[in-house]
């Protein structure tokens, strides 16, 4: 299954980072398999290594935390994958990219040179397992229902994007 993030590019904002890379954030619409998105979805796209983990609330609570950093460091020191995070609150979808460097790169070059198009739409896509069922206490995926109820959905692999021209009637 795909999980895919769609934005306008004349809705992001873009800031500076003292790692002295570039974050952009913006709404978008999200389509994640049969998951009822709450209306309001956050778009957080950043280079890899200022991904973290920590400021999703009740994180530390998670058992398989400490696994997961463990991963995510060694994707954050090898810099060959991306990671996205899903978070769910009552009122909104937040989603966190982390995007491995030369594809940071790549995608930063074309946002500059594009930047606040209001004909452009981007769109970044990953893989979604799904959830844990009931029969499956050893997944490190949440059930639809903790995700539900705010616990986070983690994923490592490879992001695609794409970017096309709205069209006008």
């Amino acid at each position: 299954m795909i999980a895919t993030f769609t934005f306008q590019l004349s809705e992001l904002s873009a800031s500076l980072l003292r790692s002295n890379k570039w974050q952009w954030l913006g709404s978008c619409g999200a389509k994640v398999a049969d998951l009822l998105i709450p209306s309001r979805a956050e778009l957080l796209i950043q280079h890899i290594a200022d991904f973290d983990l920590t400021d999703t609330q009740g994180f530390d609570q998670q058992p398989e935390t400490l696994e997961w950093r463990r991963e995510l460091s060694v994707a954050q020191e090898q810099g060959t994958v991306d990671a996205m995070r899903m978070s769910h609150s009552p009122d909104r979808l937040g989603i966190t990219i982390g995007l491995c460097p030369q594809k940071h790169d790549q995608f930063g070059t074309f946002l500059m040179h594009h930047f606040a198009r209001p004909d452009l739409i981007g769109s970044i896509s990953c893989r979604f397992y799904g959830f844990a069922g009931s029969s499956q206490p050893e997944s490190r995926l949440p059930t639809e229902e903790e995700f539900v109820k705010g616990k986070p959905y983690f994923v490592l692999g490879d992001h695609s994007l794409v970017f096309l021209r709205k069209m006008t009637p």
